[in-house]
């Protein structure tokens, strides 16, 4: 995972609408949300918001909130002791299987392996 990407403090990007979409991922990250829940509470079609998040970020939107929601879930996992099912829920996952898939795509190893090594 590349944190200066997702560390990026939201007031050193210069694009305001990619700082509304970011916003937006912050307030909304522990919930179910849509690319389209975006577009229409920015304001802009969701074909021009793709487009120009990924010409900006240099990823995709869904990969930018997917990388969010599991910094926030290592952030639980290192900072409680917390249930896995729960910190999915809490970051927005609903499932529990795709929520140790995505930890798994980007940290290498799934979320019970994390929380182990960083409770030893």
């Amino acid at each position: 995972m590349n944190p200066e990407l997702i560390g990026r403090h939201i007031t050193s990007i210069q694009d305001g609408v990619i700082q509304q979409m970011i916003h937006y991922v912050e307030q909304n990250y522990d919930k179910r949300f849509i690319f389209q829940d975006v577009a229409q509470t920015i304001g802009y079609s969701p074909t021009l918001l793709h487009n120009r998040f990924k010409e900006y970020m240099h990823l995709t939107f869904n990969d930018y909130v997917n990388r969010y929601r599991i910094q926030k879930s290592i952030e639980l996992l290192k900072n409680k002791e917390v249930k896995l099912y729960e910190v999915a829920t809490q970051c927005g996952f609903n499932d529990y299987k795709y929520f140790n898939q995505v930890f798994k795509k980007y940290i290498n190893m799934s979320a019970s392996e994390f929380m182990n090594l960083s409770q030893m």
